[in-house]
């Protein structure tokens, strides 16, 4: 390993241009994560472990490690992502159509040429085939003038100067032919055969049904492995299906790629996936080694991101302060973030209006991206914010008629305070001292009267 632990990254992506845009991809230059760089490399060169998890909630940077990692360390890595967006309220996804898509990204993540007895054929463009056609072509003269000149064929004199040319023009008539056959003897490796009916020249193509497509094809992929020199798989997204069943399987296959590997380097399965993907202690047994990612933003911090966001921003400053600390408490994704200010910066520019509330159009593209649905509903006059517009009057109204209802309890609470008399000598004494009382500004406890101090429990 030739990179050092110590090298810069840039500490602030540069993907931003001129109106304050930034990409919602991972990046491959992420800042400060060194420590998670040693547990990787830690990881990857220990030959004891061969199924590595890096955890962490959506959105707390584990992809952007991963890429940061791969971009200065000399490892190859094959990446599978399984990125689904379904609602757990949605129908569950069969395990098999997974694994169609974990062997479809794995197989077909490398040159068919690198592959020749895959049973899985792409569609290949010939970039020859106008030198194929030539050589054909060639072949055919040279078989043409072999039968027009079998006589000196036949008898070859090791004397005679066109003997060279001879055995040339023999040999080349031999290669073409032994290519070809060598191309079909690669073919047959590709078919299997479950019937074969020689009555009624019926040939019926293998395709044995089982429950776990992986097992199924677990010759493709170590075959794959053996082929394809990579190093580490990373496998991405796997845990939004929520099927431990597949970690199970992918880690047998694993250690089958290893005990079938002719290399003494082990292929390592990293995955990044979330924290709460197995219960209990599962997941320490199933991981030879788990790294935890620390969240870049969360509740706590989301403020500081959204005003480092609106530096980029030339309207910046007619946004409330305090407005930025009161939502940034229900923001904890950075792509979140980033994509709120990506959209107002837009609508910012395409709204041309010196009426328009700054202020109301950030907290507009905030609840945008936090209630997708329901901005959806609203072009469509329906929704929860449609209906709490439509019932602004109402509201108003109802409100003010609370308010005139206090006004008049407090009114009719004066009047009848205004009727009130001392039922006792001592009570209006009392009521007299609290006015006293009321009209000076530094506390007393008596009064002096006739160059004397009388206290007002002596008053009263």
């Amino acid at each position: 390993m030739t990179t050092d632990m110590t090298t810069a990254y840039d500490p602030e992506p540069n993907n931003e241009n001129s109106v304050g845009y930034i990409a919602l991809t991972p990046v491959d230059c992420a800042a400060g994560k060194d420590n998670y760089f040693r547990a990787l490399k830690f990881a990857i060169d220990n030959e004891q472990i061969c199924n590595i998890a890096i955890t962490g909630p959506y959105g707390s940077g584990k992809t952007s490690i991963i890429k940061s990692f791969e971009k200065y360390y000399q490892h190859k890595f094959l990446s599978i992502s399984l990125a689904s967006f379904k609602e757990e309220t949605e129908k569950q996804i069969p395990d098999n159509l997974i694994e169609r898509s974990i062997l479809q990204q794995m197989l077909y993540g490398a040159d068919a040429s690198k592959l020749p007895y895959s049973r899985f054929k792409r569609i290949t463009v010939p970039d020859k085939s106008l030198i194929k056609s030539a050589l054909f072509a060639l072949w055919a003269l040279t078989i043409g003038y072999i039968h027009l000149n079998a006589a000196e064929f036949l008898n070859l004199n090791i004397f005679n100067n066109l003997f060279i040319m001879q055995i040339l023009i023999f040999s080349y008539a031999l290669a073409f032919p032994i290519a070809l056959i060598s191309d079909i003897h690669k073919s047959s490796f590709n078919i299997s055969f479950r019937k074969l009916s020689l009555k009624n020249a019926e040939i019926e193509a293998t395709d044995t049904p089982e429950n776990s497509i992986l097992n199924r094809h677990l010759d493709e992929i170590i075959y794959f492995f053996q082929e394809v020199k990579y190093t580490v798989v990373v496998i991405e997204d796997l845990d939004r299906f929520g099927s431990p069943e597949i970690f199970v399987k992918l880690r047998e296959i694993n250690k089958l790629i290893n005990d079938n590997r002719q290399s003494c380097k082990k292929i390592k399965f990293l995955y990044a996936l979330k924290d709460d993907m197995f219960v209990h202690n599962n997941r320490v047994k199933f991981f030879d080694f788990i790294i935890p990612v620390i969240p870049i933003v969360n509740s706590s911090n989301s403020s500081e991101m959204m005003r480092k966001r609106l530096k980029d921003i030339p309207c910046a400053n007619e946004i409330f302060e305090h407005f930025i600390g009161e939502v940034a408490l229900y923001i904890d994704d950075m792509r979140l973030i980033h994509n709120i200010f990506n959209e107002f910066a837009l609508y910012k520019s395409e709204l041309h209006s010196s009426s328009l509330n700054t202020t109301k159009l950030l907290a507009m593209m905030i609840y945008k991206n936090v209630y997708p649905d329901d901005f959806e509903k609203l072009h469509h006059a329906e929704g929860a914010l449609y209906n709490i517009g439509n019932m602004r009057a109402s509201l108003i109204n109802m409100n003010k008629r609370k308010i005139n209802d206090d006004i008049a309890s407090l009114k009719k609470d004066l009047v009848v305070s205004e009727e009130e008399e001392a039922k006792k000598e001592t009570e209006l004494i009392r009521m007299f001292i609290g006015h006293i009382v009321s009209t000076v500004d530094q506390p007393i406890n008596g009064l002096h009267i006739n160059n004397q101090i009388t206290y007002f429990s002596q008053i009263s």
